[in-house]
């Protein structure tokens, strides 16, 4: 018998070792490539832009979450509990397949270094936000586990059936956690078969000698397009308020945009020439956090009415465009 129930022991350990390794593919896929496929990452990093959006303020990502009235009560919940439950396996299997992590720092520091680089990979990539709330929420994930753990062996008492209860609670945590990641933040797990992926990606239009240069200061105008008359744009300014961070070293702005009364503001006139600067700036939005921008060079009939402007002007004084950028917005 004792021979018996240690080669269960054996066997318990090694599928808890296989699904462990199978946990942290998937687990890089879903932070690092979300919607993408390895076939897609060398096309993708020839695409993005330079700019990738971060967030180095402890709790602020969280804070927003909560105050949007506009977020789905589902969302919000899953962009904080989603984060803390996609490391909980590393609590909770950690100690049952390597015996020297069964320190609690050791699940810490563990949980909080894996995190720490797959924000940082996220953001190499420009496949969304790197954000420390993300970190600290997957840390608590860890620790999470690890308590989970703890409970199982003061429970059970009996090896195999704490590495059997850890298994069964991993399942249950991995099929509910795919099954939201999929309903509600629209990842692309890479199991779904007999269906073509949905993401398009537009042709960069650009030479590849050329480079695409984005103005770094903020529009002087922002605003909807209403029409053209030969070089005149004819624009229906937004009204813009830029609320300023506490913290001034990050540099981090809110901008909140409302449209104007089109009855009480005449339609402001904007000239372009040949040397105007178009570009078009495509947004593929995946949730409320999840996005991929492209940059390509345009022309100006290829602008559609309606769609959101910014103008650079060639000077403060001018009404002379320098540089224009539309915005294109696909929900997915």
């Amino acid at each position: 018998m004792i021979e018996k129930k240690g080669t269960l022991q054996k066997v318990l350990l090694l599928v808890s070792f296989i699904f462990f390794l199978g946990y942290l593919i998937l687990l890089f896929k879903v932070i690092c490539l979300k919607y993408l496929s390895p076939a897609d990452i060398i096309p993708h990093l020839e695409r993005i832009g330079f700019r990738r959006p971060y967030n180095l303020i402890p709790f602020d990502t969280i804070k927003a979450y909560y105050i949007y009235d506009g977020m789905p009560m589902l969302r919000r919940i899953g962009n904080v509990f989603g984060n803390i439950a996609l490391f909980v396996p590393i609590g909770l299997l950690l100690p049952l397949i390597f015996h020297r992590t069964k320190k609690i720092y050791k699940i810490i520091l563990i949980s909080f270094l894996l995190s720490l680089s797959m924000e940082l990979f996220q953001y190499i990539l420009g496949t969304g936000a790197a954000d420390i709330d993300d970190v600290l929420l997957n840390t608590i994930g860890g620790l999470t586990g690890y308590i989970i753990y703890l409970l199982l062996k003061a429970l059970l008492k009996n090896e195999v059936q704490i590495i059997l209860g850890a298994l069964i609670l991993f399942l249950i945590c991995l099929i509910s956690g795919g099954w939201i990641a999929i309903k509600e933040f629209k990842l692309d797990l890479g199991i779904t078969l007999g269906q073509d992926h949905d993401v398009e990606y537009m042709e960069n239009i650009r030479p590849y000698d050329s480079t695409i240069i984005v103005p770094q200061r903020y529009s002087d105008v922002t605003g909807s397009l209403e029409g053209i008359k030969g070089d005149t744009l004819l624009i229906n300014k937004f009204q813009i308020i830029r609320e300023e961070k506490d913290n001034k070293a990050t540099g981090q702005v809110m901008i909140i945009m409302s449209v104007p009364d089109k009855s009480r503001n005449p339609l402001f006139k904007y000239i372009v020439s040949e040397n105007t600067y178009i570009l078009r700036k495509d947004v593929d939005q995946y949730s409320s956090t999840q996005f991929d921008i492209q940059y390509s060079i345009s022309r100006l009939d290829s602008i559609p009415i309606k769609c959101d402007l910014d103008i650079w002007l060639a000077h403060p004084d001018s009404t002379h465009a320098d540089t224009l950028c539309y915005r294109i917005t696909k929900i997915r």
